[in-house]
């Protein structure tokens, strides 16, 4: 009898083994561009949408994530199946089903090498997903009592799983799959107007701070944002929001902090002193809307309850783009990828289910304009013209003041000059 509680789907065995020769399994060293050039370079890059993959009779999709090397996508539904995709056609490669319909929440590749995943599921269970040449294997393992495991994260071989209240530290090693618990976090201390709210985690992400080179942040709905640090086994910092805290990301240069709100969108904090840098007005509708970093930290993604997932600039705030769905789709899942040596950038986003449309899973690529001297190829962006005219104003203060200091250096007569000369 067959007690095995997942079961495997392969699609086309032969696509399994990587592209050894592929430029994004192979990364050539080159030399870095300049800050200023990558900055441009993600002003002006463009999302178009290549394909959809339609979920068929499968939930909603409740996580997404790019492999270390933008070889796959992995992709989660509320049915408790796991799909990986090809990030090149979008074609289904594998897939893996939950005995039960278990929900699966929450993906996290831990291998370099594109052949291990992790997935939380909605019993407690972490599965994980190997991928080898002519087999798939799943195996799992109880994280936290029948709690949800919506969040995981991962720092070397430490393994931080979050359930509903309950954020535990694990010891996890890929190659014999063992689980050794550290410990669990505690939770926040509560104030006066928090005291009576339930303790719900809503994400993890791992940051060098000036409290330690390995702290952990973990976000509660509403009891802020807690600061671990994970060598000493204590709280180093809290950081209390008067508002609700969905998702959250830090920029890869560990430097900006940025928090979705349920409110009325996002809020940009610099990280080491939790100070308000800026916010970003964007629909939420009371639900945890999706934000992360890309481009290297040079732009923001969120995504949408009404079918506009939106890109901008992390340093203006400026908005960049407007990636469409169909009728007015829900996005609350979101993954992307970039490599600057091959012009590979990939976004995919996951739409919810519901009674007049089917979920979906959005694939869309973009290519870097090139820069030229005195310009940039590629289509200029919208967001630019209030920079061009806020630098058209500036020249022509510059001008007036520059004829007004030639009058007066020549000695032309007040009344004659060009700042008060009549038309």
């Amino acid at each position: 009898m067959n007690t095995n509680p997942y079961s495997i789907s392969r699609h086309t065995p032969e696509q399994h083994t990587m592209d050894k020769d592929s430029a994004v399994c192979q990364r050539e060293a080159s030399e870095p561009l300049e800050h200023a050039q990558f900055c441009m370079m993600s002003t002006h890059l463009r999302y178009k949408l290549t394909r959809k993959l339609d979920c068929d009779r499968r939930s909603t999709v409740t996580a997404l994530a790019f492999s270390p090397k933008g070889s796959y996508l992995a992709a989660g539904h509320l049915d408790g199946t796991l799909l990986i995709c090809s990030a090149f056609s979008g074609e289904t490669l594998h897939e893996v089903y939950v005995a039960g319909g278990v929900s699966l929440l929450s993906i996290l590749w831990i291998a370099n090498d594109e052949r291990q995943l992790l997935c939380g599921l909605g019993n407690g269970v972490v599965i994980s997903v190997t991928i080898a040449t002519y087999e798939i294997t799943v195996t799992g393992f109880r994280a936290h009592d029948n709690l949800p495991v919506e969040y995981l994260s991962i720092s070397g071989s430490t393994v931080v799983t979050g359930a509903t209240s309950e954020v535990s530290l694990w010891d996890h090693s890929a190659s014999s799959n063992r689980w050794v618990s550290r410990g669990i976090i505690t939770p926040p201390p509560s104030i006066a107007v928090n005291s009576n709210s339930e303790i719900i985690v809503t994400s993890l992400h791992w940051a060098w701070t000036k409290y330690s080179d390995n702290t952990l942040l973990i976000a509660y709905l509403h009891h802020g944002i807690l600061f671990w640090d994970v060598k000493k086994a204590k709280i180093a910092h809290f950081f209390y929001l008067k508002m609700l805290v969905g998702a959250m990301h830090i920029s890869p240069d560990g430097n900006t902090l940025v928090v979705s709100n349920l409110d009325s969108g996002f809020d940009v904090y610099h990280l080491n002193n939790c100070t308000l840098d800026g916010s970003i007005l964007h629909p939420c509708h009371g639900r945890k809307i999706p934000v992360a970093f890309i481009h290297g930290g040079f732009a923001i993604l969120s995504g949408s309850p009404i079918g506009q997932v939106s890109i901008w600039d992390a340093s203006s705030r400026v908005l960049l783009q407007v990636l469409k769905h169909e009728a007015m789709d829900t996005v609350l899942s979101a993954a992307a990828y970039a490599e600057w040596e091959s012009d590979r950038f990939l976004i995919a986003t996951g739409t919810i289910a519901r009674e007049n449309s089917q979920p979906g899973i959005y694939l869309w690529h973009a290519i870097k304009g090139r820069v030229r001297q005195g310009s940039v190829a590629g289509l200029a962006s919208t967001a630019s013209k209030p920079i061009n005219a806020n630098i058209e104003l500036l020249f022509i203060i510059l001008g007036f003041l520059v004829a007004y200091i030639t009058g007066y250096i020549l000695g032309l007569p007040s009344e004659k000059s060009i700042l008060r000369r009549p038309l």
